[in-house]
């Protein structure tokens, strides 16, 4: 086995950490809790017919979130643009087609009615064998300065990810032959059907705002009009990222009916020392804190709920995993590899404990993934690896069978990069779990 393999053979899933400070919901908090019953300062929707009382929360404050990262750029099309921290603040900001449902990990829709699929008329498959999907732009949708969210937009946003003289991941988006471009619809045809479908136009690009401007320049350090609840206002480089509220955001909350956010302002505090961004979260500088995943980190953080922090520990987007190497470079590092046997890759499956694995390296916070789709799309997950149970006899037969097929000794080496502590662990673990199915083992 070594790090750029071809087939994946185990998944384990990262732990995310958030922690953040409990307070009180006086007038004078800088931040509010979503608990709260007082009555809204802001105008809410049109009220409801029922006679039903709804809660309603306060609005104003500001959140404090402390960061390790600082974005390379704002410009979440270009290169670096698709780092953890850009994404994570372009999410106050920025809205496309669909959004991750923070507790199910589904795609849910944002800018459109409803995301489409064959059921719903959104997908048609053509008789010449293309694709062409179609959208449903909310009426509300709107920028920040007013402009409503049009056709236009989504086409000049596709117009750019496919301008050659920008440095933009084109992707499937290349392999669009046609657009239909409405006031509030926008449709496609792609060359084949394809389930990229899903994750396309996850951002959208204001034509006027943006339409003759520098893009390569111009959107490196300040933002254009905003579609989510927050706009841009500060970025002071090397301290901290400043968002307020979108005073035209179009959203509200289905459990109050209040337009949202409900916050004044949301900062981004870069603090690079994990061990820094926790004395500043337990002095209480900051009211958030997603600290490295540590067992150890997570320890401590969970003992802090005794002075009034919250803290959740949940399945992230973000895996390790163990591969196969098919590719004739093994051979220079390990000249037994039986790889290509399939009694062989049998074998090392049900040699490797993964529960024992997620046990020691992340404290038995997470489970093994049952598939690599368990990541980010839960419901298609059909469970393909829930049956690689380790069971070192039947991992012994498996071997023997190897052996017998490939008249090779039928060696493992596990190599892997030195920079992550849990990997170096793993590999020692690994000794005694080959040691114990009888499997030549080696660490590199």
């Amino acid at each position: 086995m070594q790090p750029r393999g071809r087939a994946i053979l185990a998944l384990l899933l990262s732990v995310s950490v958030l922690a953040s400070a409990c307070t009180s919901n006086s007038a004078d908090d800088t931040t509010t809790t979503i608990e709260s019953t007082t009555t809204s300062t802001l105008a809410t929707t049109t009220s409801s017919t029922t006679t039903v009382p709804r809660i309603q929360r306060t609005y104003g404050g500001e959140a404090v979130i402390i960061e390790s990262q600082e974005p390379p750029t704002l410009n979440g099309f270009l290169p670096g643009g698709d780092s953890l921290i850009v994404t994570l603040i372009s999410q106050t900001y920025a809205a496309g087609v669909q959004e991750i449902d923070g507790f199910t990990l589904d795609l849910v829709p944002e800018l459109v009615t409803e995301l489409p699929t064959v059921e719903n008329g959104g997908v048609v498959l053509n008789e010449d064998g293309t694709m062409t999907i179609k959208y449903e732009i909310l009426d509300e949708a709107q920028w920040s300065d007013g402009t409503p969210i049009t056709g236009a937009d989504f086409q000049f946003t596709l117009d750019t990810i496919l301008n050659p003289d920008l440095p933009i991941a084109k992707g499937v988006y290349q392999d669009i032959l046609a657009t239909e471009v409405g006031n509030k619809t926008f449709e496609y045809t792609t060359a084949a059907p394809t389930l990229q479908h899903e994750l396309l136009f996850s951002e959208i690009l204001p034509k006027h705002a943006v339409e003759g401007s520098d893009f390569l320049v111009d959107w490196n350090d300040a933002r254009w009009p905003s579609s989510g609840p927050f706009v841009f206002a500060q970025w002071v480089k090397g301290e901290s990222l400043t968002v307020e509220r979108n005073e035209s955001y179009w959203k509200d909350d289905p459990e109050t009916g209040q337009r949202l956010p409900y916050l004044d302002a949301v900062q981004f505090r870069f603090v690079e020392d994990d061990a820094v961004a926790l004395e500043t979260f337990g002095a209480r500088d900051g009211d958030i804190v997603n600290p490295a995943a540590e067992v150890t980190t997570i320890t401590a953080l969970t003992a802090s709920e005794a002075d009034g922090a919250a803290v959740e520990v949940v399945n992230g987007p973000i895996w390790e995993h163990l591969n196969f190497q098919f590719g004739q470079g093994r051979l220079d590092r390990n000249p037994t590899s039986c790889n290509e046997s399939e009694s062989m890759r049998r074998a090392v499956a049900r040699t490797v404990d993964r529960e024992r694995l997620t046990d020691e390296l992340v404290g038995g916070f997470v489970e093994p993934l049952s598939s690599y789709v368990d990541a980010f799309s839960p419901s298609l997950s059909q469970g393909a690896w829930a049956g690689l149970v380790a069971d070192p006899d039947a991992a012994a037969a498996n071997y023997a069978d190897a052996v017998a097929e490939t008249g090779s000794e039928c060696t493992v080496v596990f190599s892997t990069t030195s920079n992550n502590s849990a990997r170096v662990v793993m590999s020692e673990l690994l000794v005694e779990m080959f040691e114990t199915a009888g499997i030549p083992y080696e660490n590199q």
